[in-house]
């Protein structure tokens, strides 16, 4: 989702074509049933409303944690 305008949001999804996800790290720890999750992501992402609006990730780091 793109936040810099939060009166005109728009979602981007990779509707044409899959991304590439490169899973660095997937550790869980006792405390928790979710894992933290690193990695590097590659694609192209879409606009939901407009498939002519795209944004093309390349080589970016990813975390997800709990």
């Amino acid at each position: 989702m793109d936040k810099r305008d939060t009166n005109n949001e728009k979602w981007y999804d990779p509707l044409k074509q899959p991304v590439r996800l490169l899973i660095n790290r997937a550790e869980f720890v006792d405390s928790s049933n979710i894992p933290f999750i690193e990695g590097v992501i590659n694609g192209v992402l879409y606009n939901q409303e407009n498939l002519n609006d795209s944004i093309i990730v390349e080589n970016v780091e990813f975390g997800v944690h709990y």
